[in-house]
């Protein structure tokens, strides 16, 4: 039989430490809540807006621009093609995380919508009260507005996002594909099948601070048990639709070797079998594998040259112009378990490395990588796809 008190220290280790670092919220989450819908996406744009302008904890000294870039977009092509694809974020995220992809498909002929979950773009605190459910009736009502003003739409998704597109892609047929920038359809720790029961004795593992909120210009930079759980469910649900299941239509998956919060090395055995589309293509950076499936693409997440030691969880979806994240950004993501002096340290380097977490060169100064210097490539491949399927 198996040790499982390895198993059982682990799960000791992690309940303390929620319960160590648990506490209450710094405000109480708001009864009202982000619309589902709206009598037009023009519409929902405009409830969305005044409910984050009213709500959100502001870190920016530049509002609108703070307001603008965690609200749902829309970009019209100059010249359609008379498809359509709606982007679903990430847990904690925002629609920024497809500003760049989005211009790059509305310059080629695509309508391209970017939502926003309930409980994200204004405070952790929010989402204290918000649950899977809120999640998918959104990208529902999405999908089913955005498919009055095309009668071919994509979906895509980042992370969380991409569990509930797919999850939504094999419920409805008129669905023409799926784009997934780093799909959590499985996580690298077990322990967040414990969400439920930890959840029953405090609202946070790591309580906002009092100055930032826990926000970020674009994204939290914690978020309450609720949310983990509703994540939990978004990943349980898509899993039971894709079990001993296949999906048709193509798809494209962009994934990394060293993500450290999904089990890529695992998936990339898993979903060339789920997504069985010809067409489809599944971009891998990291260590190339033996070939067998030629829709698999490889790219090395070593750039020695650029200073790259491996590509992160967050990289994928960004271009290197990105005005904050990209090659000469604003912002520089560096560990906040770092002392004071060694954040400062990395912030303000030259030569700093970037790379994931788990995989920085010893020595380096290192922060986190934040965009993809492949950007242009991948949205070739992406593009290629999306033009075949006609």
């Amino acid at each position: 039989m198996k040790d499982v008190r390895p198993f059982l220290n682990k799960l000791i280790s992690f309940t303390f430490l929620f319960l160590t670092l648990a506490g209450c919220s710094l405000n109480p989450p708001n009864e009202a809540k982000l619309p589902y819908s709206g009598t037009s996406f023009a519409d929902y744009q405009k409830q969305c807006n005044e409910f984050i302008s009213e709500n959100r904890h502001f870190v920016l000294k530049d509002k609108q621009f703070e307001l603008i870039a965690n609200s749902p977009f829309e970009f019209k092509p100059l010249k359609s093609n008379g498809e359509a694809i709606l982007f679903v974020h990430g847990l904690g995220d925002s629609p920024w995380t497809f500003r760049d992809i989005g211009r790059e498909l509305a310059r080629n002929g695509y309508l391209v919508r970017a939502i926003l979950l309930p409980g994200n773009g204004t405070k952790p605190a929010d989402m204290l009260d918000t649950d899977y459910e809120d999640w998918r009736k959104t990208v529902e009502a999405q999908l089913n507005l955005l498919s009055k003003s095309s009668k071919r739409v994509w979906l895509g998704g980042f992370s969380t996002g991409c569990n509930l597109v797919t999850k939504l892609a094999f419920e409805r047929p008129e669905v023409k594909g799926l784009v997934l920038f780093s799909p959590a359809f499985e996580i690298q720790t077990e322990m967040i099948a414990f969400i439920p029961l930890i959840n029953l004795f405090t609202d946070w593992y790591k309580e906002p601070d009092n100055d930032t909120q826990g926000v970020a210009p674009f994204r939290y930079e914690t978020v309450p048990l609720e949310a983990i759980e509703a994540f939990r469910q978004s990943m349980v649900n898509v899993q039971e639709s894709m079990k001993d299941k296949t999906y048709s239509k193509p798809v494209i998956v962009m994934m990394t070797e060293h993500d450290s919060v999904i089990n890529a090395k695992e998936l990339i055995h898993i979903l060339p079998k789920v997504f069985t589309n010809p067409k489809s293509r599944f971009i891998w950076y990291g260590t190339e594998g033996d070939g067998s499936d030629p829709r698999i693409i490889y790219k090395s997440d070593y750039i020695p040259e650029e200073r790259i030691a491996s590509f992160s969880h967050m990289s994928l979806a960004y271009s290197p112009k990105n005005p904050w994240y990209g090659r000469h950004g604003k912002s520089r993501v560096c560990r906040d378990d770092l002392s004071d002096k060694e954040i400062a340290k990395c912030e303000k380097a030259k030569n700093v490395w970037y790379s994931t977490w788990e995989s920085a060169p010893d020595g380096k100064i290192t922060a986190r990588l934040m965009y993809n210097p492949y950007f242009n490539w991948q949205k070739g491949v992406i593009l290629s796809v999306m033009r075949e399927e006609k």
